[in-house]
């Protein structure tokens, strides 16, 4: 599913795929990895999570890192778009360095 607004630079021309590190163009296969990445970070956060982390910027940095980075070159980093995909709204990316 495409991330919005359409006149973002994060993808392949004339693609709903986002520009990746693998090069692949099939929107069903980059969902299907995307998920798995997903999955199999969640479980590892779970696993490592203790009593006393801290869930803060540097935090969700890693995480997300965790999650994106194998994928895309965007994984960890700070946007400079406000973005959606299918029904979910993403934070406003002016809002995400106020943690």
């Amino acid at each position: 599913m495409k991330y919005y607004p359409l006149s973002n630079h994060i993808y392949y021309e004339n693609s709903d795929v986002a520009i990746n590190k693998l090069n692949i163009k099939d929107i069903q296969i980059i969902t299907e990895i995307e998920k798995e990445l997903i999955i199999k970070s969640y479980e590892a956060l779970h696993n490592d999570l203790e009593e006393l982390v801290t869930f803060d910027e540097e935090y969700l940095c890693k995480t997300h890192h965790s999650i994106f980075s194998s994928l895309y070159e965007w994984g960890g980093k700070y946007r400079s778009v406000n973005i959606s995909k299918g029904d979910s709204i993403f934070c406003p990316y002016m809002n995400l360095d106020s943690f």
